[in-house]
């Protein structure tokens, strides 16, 4: 591993002397390891010396003999011996290092720029006597990966490093997309001191102009003055920009079976990690994973190959079918880990979205019949994988037994079946351009399981939807990702056809996020706005629901039917 220090670094500190280096790892299982200071990589040094320790926590190795730096440009690295075949034992903080080559790793012999390639920084630090007062900031790589639109502001972020000698008290950030005028931005009274960072986030930043750009963040006007070497005063990257009716919306899809008890606390995990943002997510359940029940449906059982495992387990969740950490195994999650959760919530939505999906469905309620046209407007290739779009079709508001709930149970976004095959037809997708297919389909009275339990179940067209997507095809379930996706009812619902008010002996009240049912009522059932039944009551009880607004509809011992709505804050 090595650091380099480029020639217009090395001319401002020409005549001081390295005294020592410091430096620290992610563990202590190193050994043999050896520091070097060269001019060349691969060539032999012009110093070495042996380090007697290493750790988690930063050390210092003072140099037997200082060396001179000349002002020509030169590395400091080290070799050592490691059992790990990866690098991260060596790059500590995992954070986001210098850029412009400074940073080198040896792969089969051949030394390599590693330089923000996800790697983190190679934590070593000079040690260095009599460098002359000067003020020098770099900026480092700016991450700008992220769905971005027109007309809306975003807040990028990034961080400097002091490697002057002079501490920093102001500065100038410019950022600027593509051919839209530059913003500026200015830092003053910071104490930046020399060797150490700065992070900062500037105002919201307004993209004018959809389409590739590329984005640009300097630095300068260093207290006051021009920097010592603005070689590296430039951060980079081309940048996506989308239209500002560009519509993204996440898979999330649920593994689960009426045989699971954690099921319905994983349901709940879901429910509330992705309240805040619930219109972004449309969600399908695969009744597998778990055993077989009488929702599961030939496809169902394939989806299992998401698990990238024999062993798979239920409630699971994949969103997008990504994943969303470093060294994830699989992209379907334990939906009942909050933690877990949150994580996949939060890759999910930073996610370019690359295409747009959109539906229009035509439906005769009296045959049974429709015809669902999807478009696919390509504005950015995801990859050079092969595409394919699928559509599914659900079903909300199933009332049935659930391990760990009972019999009345609402199931939501039952998988009920495909209307292309299993893993979707392949279409081909080409930037500007706008992709129209279209399916004919029959909704049957009702739908039976091809696993198990085989018992009809009533199909509810009002509860029914079509929800198609995008995504890679690959060999592996590790890289089949979810690009956009979209849903529509396949019956337009005006309303969600609950009867009026009809009789008054009951009670309804709230209590925060509770709702308590008094009276004499046979049944209760709460809706969403959405029409869809999300929890229901054999006689009086109460109910916990989230925040939003919902119709009651409730039944009485007489058989009338009254409805209320409610608001939980």
């Amino acid at each position: 591993m090595s650091i380099r220090i480029s020639a217009e670094k090395a001319q401002l500190l020409k005549g001081a002397k390295i005294v020592g280096i410091e430096y620290v790892h992610s563990t202590a299982q190193l050994s043999n390891l050896n520091f070097f200071i060269t001019n060349q990589l691969g060539e032999k040094p012009l110093y070495t010396e042996a380090a007697g320790s290493t750790g988690t926590r930063w050390k210092k190795l003072n140099l037997t003999t200082p060396f001179t730096i000349t002002g020509e440009e030169f590395f400091v690295g080290y070799t050592c011996e490691t059992e790990s075949e990866s690098y991260r034992p060596h790059l500590f903080d995992l954070s986001n290092d210098l850029g412009n080559a400074v940073q080198w790793a040896l792969f089969d012999d051949k030394w390599e720029d590693i330089s923000n390639k996800g790697y983190g920084a190679a934590n070593i630090r000079l040690l260095v006597e009599g460098a002359p007062t000067f003020a020098d900031a770099t900026i480092k790589p700016v991450a700008t990966s992220g769905f971005y639109k027109v007309g809306e502001g975003y807040e990028f972020s990034g961080q400097l490093f002091n490697f002057g000698t002079e501490t920093l008290h102001s500065f100038d950030l410019t950022c600027q997309i593509g051919e839209s005028e530059p913003a500026v931005f200015h830092v003053e009274n910071v104490e930046v001191a020399p060797q150490t960072t700065y992070d900062f986030a500037i105002p919201k930043y307004i993209p004018t102009t959809s389409g590739r750009s590329n984005f640009k963040m300097t630095v300068s006007n260093i207290n006051g003055k021009a920097d010592a070497d603005n070689t590296d005063n430039l951060s980079e990257q081309t940048t996506r920009i989308y239209p500002e009716d560009t519509k993204k919306k996440i898979l999330l899809e649920m593994f689960t079976g009426q045989a699971c008890g954690n099921c319905p606390d994983g349901h709940k995990v879901l429910h509330n990690a992705t309240a805040a943002n619930h219109d972004q997510f449309i969600e399908v359940a695969h009744h597998a994973g778990y055993s077989p029940d009488a929702f599961t449906m030939k496809e169902d059982m394939e989806y299992v190959w998401l698990y990238n495992s024999n062993q798979t387990f239920a409630p699971g969740v994949t969103f997008n079918r990504a994943a969303y950490t470093d060294g994830q195994a699989s992209v379907v999650l334990q939906a009942n880990d909050a933690n877990v959760v949150k994580v996949g919530v939060a890759g999910s939505l930073m996610t370019e979205p690359f295409l747009d999906v959109n539906l229009d469905n035509q439906f005769d309620a009296s045959s049974r019949k429709g015809t669902l046209t999807v478009e696919v407007k390509t504005y950015f290739k995801p990859s050079e994988n092969e595409h394919r779009l699928n559509v599914f079709l659900t079903q909300d508001s199933i009332i049935s037994y659930q391990s760990g709930a009972g019999n009345q149970y609402v199931h939501n976004a039952v998988f009920r079946g495909s209307l292309t095959d299993v893993w979707g037809e392949v279409i081909a997708l080409n930037e500007g351009e706008t992709l129209t297919k279209t399916y004919e389909y029959t909704i049957p009275e009702n739908i039976v399981s091809s696993q198990a339990n085989k018992v009809p179940v009533p199909t509810n067209l009002q509860h029914m939807k079509l929800v198609a997507f995008v995504s890679d095809a690959t060999p592996s379930p590790l890289t089949c990702v979810v690009h956009n996706a979209e849903s529509i009812q396949v019956k337009d619902n005006t309303g969600t056809g609950i009867e009026d008010l009809t009789f008054t002996d009951y009670s309804l009240s709230v209590n925060q996020n509770e709702i308590s049912i008094n009276g004499a009522v046979a049944s209760a059932t709460v809706y969403n706005a959405a029409g869809i039944a999300v929890a229901q009551l054999q006689g009086t009880g109460r109910v916990n629901l989230s925040s939003g607004l919902y119709i009651v509809k409730m039944t009485g011992n007489n058989g009338k039917v009254a409805t209320q709505k409610i608001c939980i804050k």
